[in-house]
């Protein structure tokens, strides 16, 4: 008697697929650092979409296709050639901050008292070199308001401008506003208004 023969249950044979033709990384982009998870989870799953076709008789499933993500620009060129280099963005830096230029401080009574000192040298110029009896001093004119004399920016000028109008007696002039008044007969002096100059006309004879 012949023995029975055994009967011997040989495992299908799976052709071989390297793990190249179903890497599910595109060749096109490398993988990156942030994505290397979500890499090894798609590539298993795909494995075992393999097999159950294989088992199945299907066709091998195409891979499943992996987004690529796109790096932001590197910092530095030795992160740019540093291979998986994790991108740290610079912060920016401070910017320089420009001081503006503060004006100095004038003292206004410093101010106004050059200022009063300078048209009087300037009037006592003008009287020495035209030889005239002309009368200017510190002070103002109080009352008898007559006008205004526009476009006159000096104290010699105000009272050339008052000598010339029959109705001007008197007129002052402010150092630091450099401003001209005429005024009429009536009123009085007042002298200390350290801010002005005044004078009389010539027609002035002292009598209210």
């Amino acid at each position: 008697l012949k023995p029975e023969s055994s009967t011997k249950t040989t495992a299908p044979q799976f052709p071989l697929y390297t793990k190249s033709a179903f890497s599910c990384v595109s060749p096109r982009f490398p993988p990156s650092h942030s994505m290397a998870p979500l890499n090894k989870v798609v590539a298993v799953g795909s494995w075992m979409l393999l097999l159950a076709a294989v088992t199945s008789g299907q066709d091998a499933p195409a891979p499943v296709p992996v987004i690529p993500v796109v790096r932001p620009p590197a910092a530095s060129l030795d992160e740019a050639d540093v291979p998986g280099a994790i991108y740290t963005p610079k912060a920016p830096l401070p910017s320089a901050k420009v001081e503006e230029a503060v004006p100095p401080v004038v003292d206004s009574d410093v101010e106004m008292h050059e200022a009063r000192a300078r048209h009087l040298g300037a009037v006592e110029t003008h009287a020495k070199s035209s030889g005239g009896s002309m009368h200017y001093q510190q002070g103002a004119w109080v009352y008898g308001d007559y006008e205004v004399a526009e476009g006159v920016s000096d104290p010699v000028e105000c009272a050339k401008v008052c000598e010339a109008d029959a109705e001007c007696f008197h007129w002052n002039f402010h150092v630091t506003l450099n401003k001209c008044d005429k005024k009429r007969r009536n009123g009085g002096l007042d002298s200390d208004k350290s801010d002005w100059i005044m004078g009389h006309a010539s027609r002035w004879s002292g009598e209210l």
